[in-house]
């Protein structure tokens, strides 16, 4: 039996993305759809200490398909280049554990198709796809290398569509 699930997790409370970004109808919408929408979750943590695994058993236990960090910064401000970098290295780490983690119950297919899609703004990320917006290696966010540190590997680089995800 094939079962949908999808997990939704923000790094604000419910109360701050409700105030921040008025998301009561996408909180609504997502809920009815079925998923399980996590507040407080940070990437970079989900695989913390053991006090902290309660809060993120949901996410441990889960065989995800596909992972999917929408826009990505750190709390410290999207200029500060080496923390960009910071985040996407534990973030790729993290996600390689997970898309690891349940493998040996699944078809090696399966594992081939499974999937970790990040979105940036155009020059952040240091990828033929920034065109005119390309910036020294040193200037981006180097997510091809940060990917790679965690054993995974770019196979596809293109314009986000927010079509896509509505």
């Amino acid at each position: 039996d094939f079962q949908s699930f999808f997990c939704v997790t923000s790094l604000d409370t419910k109360s701050e993305l409700v105030q921040r970004y008025k998301a009561e109808e996408i909180l609504k919408s997502l809920k009815a759809k079925g998923a399980a929408v996590l507040h407080g979750i940070d990437c970079e943590k989900f695989l913390g200490s053991s006090n902290e695994r309660n809060k993120y058993k949901i996410i441990e236990e889960t065989d995800f398909d596909a992972i999917v960090f929408q826009f990505p910064h750190t709390n410290g401000g999207k200029m500060k280049i080496s923390h960009q970098r910071n985040l996407l290295e534990s973030f790729f780490g993290n996600c390689s554990h997970l898309l690891r983690k349940h493998s040996n119950d699944i078809s090696p297919a399966k594992v081939d198709h499974r999937e970790v899609i990040v979105t940036l703004a155009k020059g952040q990320g240091g990828t033929s796809m920034d065109g005119s917006h390309l910036r020294k290696l040193g200037n981006s966010w180097q997510i091809v290398e940060m990917a790679a540190r965690a054993g995974l590997v770019l196979k596809d680089a293109r314009l986000f569509e927010d079509n896509e995800w509505s």
